[in-house]
């Protein structure tokens, strides 16, 4: 039965769900992780990729990290494996049932009904945010949960030690998955404790319940210290104490939060068709029960009750936690899910144990039967609208766009600025889909918006003035303060990104109206194949954007500059990916990542190696000659112009720079001929050690030019914090 459910679902919910663009922000956040991790697990091993996933600050958890390796024997990580994760936890949460049911000596008919509600309930079915179809720690977390309540009956009260270290091991697991779950099982377990020591066989109840929490401690303490001051940060200077915690808070009094509450569980997590089934099943136990007239109390209605009161700490430990959070979201209320189907399971336990096997089965087949049939009505009412799929073709279209042209241009993380909050459009959505339609991650840097807050026109003019592309955004009423103000002042907006940037296309996406404009990249030696506009109406009449337009175009200078002796960081880049690699020429103990195009190794001797470079995509190969200088030193500069340009021509000049400490902050362009600074170029944050670029420009009047250079380090921890160094050029400007 798990088997068919999951090829059921695999084709109705992960298919359908992954083929959309990543819809709500903390999806896009978890793809984002998991996409990085799998790619440092590919290039550095499964060991340093475990090590990555646990180690790296994560305010929710780290469960998503752990999942993406699991993608390493597959060719490709997709969304459509990762939303998978989602219906093996809900698989896993019926088997876990269906075994607590039998473990406790509850009847065989009861473990079946077990898997029939939980095949009723609404929500992992909804297509909401923290559901099936979407990739984040919620869903995943409260089946962990389920299973966790699961462990713990099976448990026996804490008389078995197996599984009390069962229990254990699943709560550590869960609060890796979501840390926000500690708080839950604090709770529980105190609670718990207390039981036992009104019951008999206090002590070595009490040393198993410890031991079980020791071991959770054990899995999962680490990870939870070590993110001590991003969970600080996260929650209390993000939800309750920090500026943007007003806008978060529902304003719900005690009254006003349990009733949203017992709606969001019945309504909307549940749904009305499982409510109704779960009052179906214990209503027809009951009555068969009371008619038959059977037997006496015996000790199945302790074990009954015993799996209710788990059931019943299970359930209001979290409801408490969740009612008193000011943030009131509905996902996170998909934990209490596990321990409502197990609490009326446990409310049908004596009954359906005096009913007879006869009964029992028929209301059991009943239950399985009906939950099969809301199963099937919810996964087919969820699929994608056609709407919805017509903005992911237009999203995909721009994103293809974005994409393509910041290889064109050479970006390592294209600064990117918009004047509304949009959860599928901004900064790290561009990336993940980026990753997902050409397998190459580029790192967006968000610029606006800076945070739910206004911002001074001012800043918001200076932030989008230094973006390489700029999405200006408009509908008739902002969410946040930072929309209102940036609708309020479009106008303004506009005619000052029309001064810096150029406007590439209109469109309407999301209930936006989005006009898109670029930076005046400087098209080099080759102009770019892109057209939005064409891009847009092929992807609106089903063509695939996400084809590359031509064969790659190697975007990096001729020359890359590095240490002697200093492990390589370097990378060829080539714009129209995805891209493979290869090389000849390499110096002794280096290669090429055919991949990633990424160079690694190190070389032992100094000197100019030339190297023969081949890139090749779908769409055809290209081969160009690089120089790899390798020098001696710590601080490493090196730049190159054409000895002379035509009046009026821009002049592409090629640099680049080494730093050992990784302290490359930026480079000033100044024409010593006019006496006048032309630019000052920043770094990336992935560009401190390494950076290699060009940049171009129209030098002012004809005859000789001077050109100077200075490349700047800054480290806040040296006794003088700024250093450099200056290449100065000559340049001819004739007629």
């Amino acid at each position: 039965m798990l088997l068919a459910e999951f090829l059921v679902l695999h084709a109705a919910v992960s298919v359908p769900c992954a083929e959309v663009y990543p819809r709500w922000f903390d999806q896009v956040q978890y793809l984002g992780q998991a996409y990085r991790t799998y790619e440092y697990g590919l290039e550095h091993g499964l060991g340093p990729g475990i090590v990555r996933a646990l180690t790296e600050p994560a305010p929710q958890g780290v469960a998503h990290n752990l999942i993406a390796l699991a993608g390493l024997g597959t060719p490709r990580l997709t969304r459509v494996l990762l939303l998978n994760f989602n219906i093996v936890g809900f698989l896993g949460l019926q088997a876990a049932l269906f075994f607590a049911v039998l473990k406790a000596r509850g009847p065989l008919g009861l473990a079946w009904v077990s898997v029939g509600l939980a095949c009723a309930v609404l929500f992992p079915w909804s297509g909401q945010p923290g559901s099936a179809a979407d990739f984040r720690l919620d869903w995943m977390a409260a089946c962990g949960f389920g299973i966790a309540l699961c462990a713990a009956v099976s448990t026996n009260g804490f008389r078995s030690t197996g599984w009390s270290a069962v229990f254990g091991w699943v709560v550590g697991a869960v609060m890796l998955t979501r840390f926000l779950s500690a708080v839950y099982f604090a709770l529980i377990l105190l609670v718990l404790l207390a039981a036992i020591q009104l019951g008999p066989e206090r002590l070595p109840r009490s040393l198993r319940l410890l031991g079980a929490a020791l071991l959770a401690g054990f899995i999962s303490g680490p990870v939870l210290w070590s993110n001590r001051f991003t969970l600080y940060t996260y929650y209390w200077g993000g939800h309750i104490a920090g500026p943007e915690s007003g806008l978060r808070d529902a304003h719900l009094g005690a009254v006003r939060s349990i009733a949203w509450l017992s709606t969001e569980l019945t309504r909307y997590h549940l749904g009305l068709g499982a409510v109704a089934l779960f009052a179906g099943v214990v209503a027809g136990y009951r009555v068969l029960a009371q008619g038959l007239n059977l037997g006496e109390e015996s000790d199945q209605d302790n074990r009954g009750r015993r799996v209710f009161w788990t059931s019943f700490v299970f359930l209001v430990a979290p409801a408490l936690v969740l009612g008193l959070d000011p943030a009131k979201a509905t996902q996170t209320v998909s934990v209490l899910l596990g321990p409502a189907i197990l609490l009326v399971v446990a409310a049908c336990w004596a009954p359906a144990a005096r009913v007879g096997r006869g009964a029992s089965a028929t209301v059991a087949l009943a239950a399985v039967a009906l939950g099969v049939g809301l199963l099937g009505l919810h996964v087919a009412t969820s699929r994608p609208t056609a709407s919805l799929r017509q903005d992911s073709r237009r999203l995909g279209a721009l994103a293809d766009y974005l994409f393509f042209r910041s290889e064109e241009a050479g970006l390592q993380t294209p600064r990117v600025a918009q004047t509304q909050f949009c959860d599928g459009l901004f900064g790290r959505a561009l990336a993940v889909q980026g990753y997902e339609r050409h397998g190459r991650m580029l790192d967006y840097e968000q610029m606006m918006p800076t945070g739910l807050l206004a911002i001074p026109l001012e800043r918001g003019l200076e932030l989008m003035g230094q973006s390489d592309f700029v999405l200006i955004m408009s509908q008739p009423k902002g969410a946040w303060p930072f929309d209102e103000q940036m609708r309020l002042d479009l106008a303004k907006l506009r005619t000052s990104v029309e001064g810096t940037h150029l406007h590439v296309a209109d469109t309407r996406v999301l209930g936006f109206s989005l006009s898109v404009y670029e930076r005046r990249f400087p098209d080099g030696k080759h102009p770019s194949k892109l057209d939005l506009g064409r891009m847009l109406s092929a992807a609106e009449s089903g063509g695939d954007t996400s084809v590359p337009p031509c064969a790659p175009v190697l975007v990096t200078p001729d020359t890359l500059l590095w240490a002697v002796g200093s492990p390589l960081e370097a990378r060829i880049g080539a714009a129209y990916s995805p891209v493979r690699y290869s090389a000849k020429g390499l110096p002794n103990g280096v290669s090429i990542d055919s991949r990633t195009g990424r160079l690694q190794g190190a070389a032992a001797a100094p000197g100019l190696f030339p190297l023969t470079v081949l890139a090749e995509n779908p769409r055809g190969r290209v081969e160009q000659v690089f120089t790899l200088d390798l020098r001696e030193g710590k601080f490493l500069v090196s730049a190159s112009s054409p000895s002379r340009v035509p009046k009026g021509a821009p002049l592409a000049l090629a640099y680049g720079a080494y730093s050992e400490d990784g302290t490359l902050d930026f480079i000033d362009v100044s024409d010593l001929t006019t006496v006048r600074p032309v630019s000052r170029l920043e770094a990336t944050s992935l560009e401190h050690r390494s950076w290699q670029g060009r940049y171009s420009w129209v030098l002012d009047g004809e005859g000789t030019h001077q050109l100077s250079l200075r490349f700047v380090c800054f480290d806040p921890k040296a006794p003088v914090p700024y250093t450099f160094k200056d290449v100065v050029l000559q340049v001819e400007v004739g007629p």
